[in-house]
């Protein structure tokens, strides 16, 4: 018994989560392009660091757009159940591609607070920075909001990137005003290495998150227990249930287990009770795609006996 819930059209959810992918690499480009120009006339390396950090994300939210793609596609003879992990696989992949990037900052900044270097032209670099807090606070909950109607991980995984964006801007300001008020040049590369910092712990949050879909991890505790009180919730004929089993690929949550029944009903009506337990776990736990064994008697024993052999 397999059917896929119907919380919005598979295609609806595709065309949104490009949309979003496209305009994340537009506005990452733009930022990047005026975070860079403004650094190089004011030689501030927390303002580099933010284009650095801008141009990362649009050459992510490029890899995201073709992960995109990729994962949308039907199931076919090779991947029978669908191309949902190839989104975990491009935030993996950014993952370590983040994480050099913020070491390499890391670095920068380390040597500069040694040797630091006068920033000019203040005035102008605090406009341009208001300017990216305000573009990107508007793509932070641009993305949310898709994040949330799609279930794409790709896509919340961008708003996070944003939104430690609009955070380190409200620094660097910070900075620059301090600079442009006290002379106190070594709060640039201070900045600078903070933001190398929040860089670095986006990337291991990437990581993590990535790997557990990649490795078929269980989903979160307080999904399991909505399942499991649906599951407890059901009467006779339904006797008992076992084997629940859990995991995320892209958009998707895949949730199987075994229903146990009374032996003396048919299978029509075993099947329809199923099928209503289904449809409150689709309610409860959104983009689900659910599998359930029907056992006219428990054989949990056996199961778990099975599992362990293998």
């Amino acid at each position: 018994m397999n059917r896929i819930g119907e919380p919005m059209k598979h295609e609806n959810k595709h065309r949104k989560n490009i949309f979003a992918a496209s305009v994340s690499i537009g506005t990452a480009i733009v930022l990047g392009i005026i975070k860079l120009i403004a650094s190089f006339f004011s030689g501030s390396l927390a303002l580099l660091a933010s284009a650095l950090d801008s141009m990362l994300d649009a050459i992510v939210s490029l890899i995201n757009f073709f992960a995109i793609r990729t994962a949308a596609q039907p199931p076919d003879k090779n991947h029978p159940y669908g191309h949902g992990k190839f989104e975990a696989l491009a935030e993996f992949l950014q993952g370590i591609f983040i994480g050099f990037s913020g070491l390499y900052l890391a670095y920068e900044s380390i040597l500069r607070i040694f040797k630091p270097v006068a920033i000019e032209q203040e005035t102008i670099a605090i406009g341009i920075m208001v300017f990216s807090i305000i573009a990107t606070t508007a793509l932070v909950l641009f993305l949310n909001r898709t994040a949330q109607s799609t279930g794409s991980l790709v896509i919340k995984s961008d708003s996070a990137h944003y939104f430690s964006d609009v955070l380190s801007n409200f620094a660097i300001i910070g900075g620059l005003l301090i600079v442009k008020f006290t002379e106190f040049k070594v709060i640039d590369p201070i900045l600078s290495l903070g933001i190398s910092l929040l860089i670095l712990h986006s990337a291991l949050e990437l990581l993590k998150e990535s790997f557990d879909i990649l490795t078929d991890h269980e989903l979160p505790k307080e999904i399991r227990n909505k399942i499991e009180k649906i599951l407890n919730a059901a009467k006779k004929p339904v006797t008992g249930w076992h084997l629940l089993r859990t995991r995320r690929s892209g958009t998707q949550v895949h949730i199987d287990y075994h229903l146990v029944f009374d032996d003396t009903i048919g299978l029509l009506q075993a099947h329809d009770i199923a099928e209503k337990i289904e449809d409150k776990i689709r309610k409860a736990v959104p983009h689900s795609i659910l599998l359930t064994h029907l056992d006219p008697h428990d054989d949990s024993k056996k199961n778990e006996d099975s599992m362990q052999t293998h």
